[in-house]
């Protein structure tokens, strides 16, 4: 079964709120340039929200992106 970056950037913010984008990749194992074009597209489409100025954007699931967030994800650190 393969993860997607969606599902496994949702999953992270399901069980982790609050997360800036350097700790967020670390956290699936990725860079920030892998899974920015994620966290846009996450944000447009109002599944993760942000907060503080740019550089210090902490992000964090909607209510709405909470219904499509897995529980988990194997193996995410």
């Amino acid at each position: 079964m393969t993860i997607t970056i969606r599902e496994q950037v949702l999953a992270a913010l399901r069980n982790n709120p609050g997360l800036n984008s350097v700790k967020l990749a670390g956290l699936i194992g990725m860079d920030t340039k892998k899974i920015s074009g994620t966290v846009s597209t996450l944000l447009a489409d109002g599944l993760i929200s942000c907060e503080g100025k740019y550089g210090q954007r902490l992000y964090s699931l909607t209510s709405y992106g909470m219904r499509f967030a897995p529980d988990t994800i194997p193996g995410m650190k």
